[in-house]
């Protein structure tokens, strides 16, 4: 009998691999069930076994009791409001803390906000902020109607096409910081569901997703890597793997 599949995914890969993933699993699953989620309700639910398999970005989570594959590594970029067009705060850090607009916080739990929580603190970055959110959506309307400025990713771009041209996405200054994303299962899974699961994901994120983002962000062609289910190595576009960077 065909199983019954629950797949979590955070918000950033519901509309550009998500549904392509759906319809490849279909023959192969009597029923498919998905949930969006921000990661830590993600690895919550996974654990108490209401979820079969997710794909998050909390890439400081250290869970027990998982099995965890790395499938996406990004570059991030800066996502501002069109105000700042002729502005060169962008270019640095201390240009972004004087910009006149305050940074806008993904939420603390969520995948992105743990990163870049992390990074700034790393980094010694200290900006001010009064917003905090947990939907990329929200966000990017925050910041189209000049709410403030804030680290994010091309799939975030990705995702809100209909706001591409309403903001600026920029190079972040120097240290990059990158986001990875996660295939998880519980270690009692049947392995071949997270393998099956991996490599059509894989496929999709080479073939119609990774391209896309660096449409967007062409200054991060180096910097964004799809794992190979063959070799299990990252690799980028050109097949450069990330090790050898």
């Amino acid at each position: 009998m065909k199983p019954v599949v629950r797949v979590g995914c955070v918000e950033s890969l519901s509309v550009d691999l998500l549904p392509k993933l759906i319809l490849r699993l279909r023959d192969k699953t009597r029923q498919i069930v998905t949930i969006l989620a921000t990661s830590n309700s993600l690895h919550r639910e996974l654990l108490e076994g209401k979820l079969d398999i997710i794909i998050s970005s909390d890439s400081t989570a250290e869970l027990s009791g998982l099995n965890r594959t790395l499938i996406l590594q990004e570059g991030s970029l800066l996502v501002l409001p069109k105000s700042l067009k002729d502005s060169n705060c962008w270019k640095s850090w201390k240009g972004l803390q004087f910009c006149g607009l305050p940074f806008i916080k993904y939420h603390h739990a969520s995948g992105g906000g743990k990163l870049n929580d992390v990074f700034m603190r790393t980094a010694g970055i200290s900006v001010a902020n009064q917003i905090e959110v947990d939907s990329n959506s929200t966000m990017l309307s925050l910041i189209a109607q000049g709410a403030g400025w804030t680290i994010s990713r091309a799939s975030t771009i990705l995702q809100n096409k209909g706001l591409m041209n309403e903001i600026l996405y920029l190079p972040m200054p120097e240290p990059l910081l990158v986001r990875k994303v996660y295939v998880l299962t519980r270690q009692n899974e049947p392995s071949a569901l997270m393998q099956e699961f991996t490599q059509l994901a894989c496929s999709i994120l080479k073939e119609s997703v990774a391209p896309e983002l660096i449409k967007i962000a062409p200054w991060l062609k180096q910097d964004i890597f799809v794992l190979d289910p063959t070799s299990g190595v990252m690799v980028d576009m050109t097949g450069k793997r990330a090790d050898e960077r």
